[in-house]
């Protein structure tokens, strides 16, 4: 298991392991250069089936940590999961059935990809097919593979992001078919994905509510009664079929720019861009880049609003350190002035009073600026998170993006006291005293090294 500042968010994962039915297994975690409390959280277990390794060095991607892990490794095989993922109790039993009924060397098990609760979509599977060998090429997520040991030396490790022209998991099922290896299927469904690609920030703003409700459902042996309907439309949808696992094949490398796929999942994810100290008042405009569920289109009509997204709880990035408290000020359309008292805002999870200024009507919607004192983070970048009342929204399903939309948001300390201290301390960094002095940032700017420039 390979894994990056999950925190106590990785108490789900690794305690669907640890209730496997075949319990003839080691757990291998291993940290890519972990710094948060994901040590003590392990070490919590008190298993001896747990070994903790934290590399010395950030990679950004699961392949160093899995192949320490297959260095590390005891066993005959070797079975992956995703630090958020979750397994059935009886997946380790299917994958050994498998391996001994054929004799096989690679064997897949069936994926439920849980979309966001927020996206309001059943889940899809993938990998689903019939119990014996197997011979089609397609992709399976890394949770629903498996390997023996002993014919890495016929695979090759896992490569270095970026370094092929494939994501780095298909690239790694591409070298086992080519190996020849022999690969079977186990015919169930006992992997359950929740993948960080629909999750916006996942990693400033973890959850684990939803591998927890699920885990519940499994130890219970509710699963069926769950999950037997969306696996049904699935089928229905002819969603069960896997991706074809030769993705991009036919691509040349220079077409394929997977260092900046990987620059704008990081951004999507909330592992970029680095911080910068708030001197001086900060001002972020609303641009159209990626933000999963939270964020529908732009508005139209108003210039500078973005729409929110199925997501009735909606997050900002909000990329500045300080340790004093801070206004926030952000500006909303709406289309009546009760829709902006039923709001509510969560900063770094922590509910923030705010009050409603500069209220007027801006082309056709009712505008106003809601201002809020929070405590952002010193150490990473804060989000702000959006909280809609559910019980009294507007339920109009033919624009279901339409019911607020945000514009510009401004940052600035509370007091002058602070604003001069931290100019002070700022006084022999010009890299942050110059990014204090910036005009509005486009978040599209994350994309390349942040350019501040002095107040017009």
């Amino acid at each position: 298991m390979a894994t990056y500042d999950r925190g106590r968010h990785i108490v789900p994962s690794i305690s669907s392991v640890l209730e496997q039915s075949l319990q003839d297994f080691e757990l291998l975690v291993i940290g890519d250069c972990v710094t948060d409390d994901t040590p003590n959280v392990i070490a919590d277990f008190a298993s001896l089936k747990i070994k903790w390794i934290n590399l010395p060095e950030r990679t950004g991607s699961q392949s160093e940590p899995n192949n320490r892990g297959i260095d590390e490794a005891r066993g005959t095989y070797i079975a992956y999961l995703g630090h958020d993922d979750v397994w059935s109790p009886d997946h380790l039993t299917k994958l050994y059935e498998a391996y001994k009924s054929f004799d096989a060397e690679f064997v897949y098990s069936g994926v439920i990809l849980h979309q966001s609760l927020e996206s309001r979509r059943k889940p899809r599977t993938l990998g689903l097919r019939p119990f014996g060998l197997c011979t089609e090429e397609h992709h399976v997520p890394p949770s629903g593979i498996s390997h023996r040991r002993d014919v890495m030396h016929r695979i090759s490790r896992w490569p270095e992001q970026g370094s092929v022209n494939r994501p780095i998991d298909i690239y790694f099922e591409i070298k086992a078919r080519e190996a020849g290896l022999r690969f079977a299927a186990t015919g169930n469904l006992t992997v359950h994905k929740f993948s960080a690609a629909d999750r916006y920030l996942t990693y400033l703003d973890p959850s684990s509510d939803e591998q927890e409700m699920l885990l519940d459902h499994l130890l219970s042996r509710k699963e069926s009664k769950v999950f037997k309907e969306n696996i049904e439309d699935a089928h229905d949808a002819k969603a069960a079929l896997p991706g074809r696992l030769h993705w991009a094949n036919d691509k040349p490398i220079q077409d394929v720019n997977f260092p900046l796929v990987k620059i704008t999942k990081d951004v999507f994810r909330g592992l970029l861009p680095n911080p910068i100290v708030l001197v001086r008042p900060l001002s972020f405009e609303m641009t159209s880049e990626e933000r999963g569920y939270d964020w529908g289109k732009m508005c139209e009509a108003t210039s500078g609003f973005r729409q929110s997204g199925p997501s009735k709880r909606p997050r900002l990035l909000i990329p500045a350190l300080t340790s004093d408290p801070v206004w926030i000020i952000i500006s909303v359309l709406a289309q009546n002035e009760d829709q902006f008292r039923r709001l509510s805002f969560k900063v770094n999870g922590d509910l923030v009073d705010h009050k409603i200024i500069n209220l007027n009507m801006k082309e056709s919607s009712l505008f106003a600026d809601l201002k809020m004192i929070a405590v952002l983070r010193s150490d990473a970048s804060s989000v702000l998170q959006i909280v809609q009342d559910e019980a009294k929204l507007l339920t109009d399903k033919k624009q279901p993006h339409s019911l607020i939309a945000v514009g510009n948001m401004r940052v600035r300390h509370c007091s002058f006291v602070s604003n001069i201290r931290n100019v002070w301390k700022a006084r022999k960094n010009w890299g942050s005293l110059k990014a204090a002095l910036h005009e509005p940032v486009k978040p599209t700017d994350l994309l390349r090294p942040w350019e501040a420039r002095r107040r017009r």
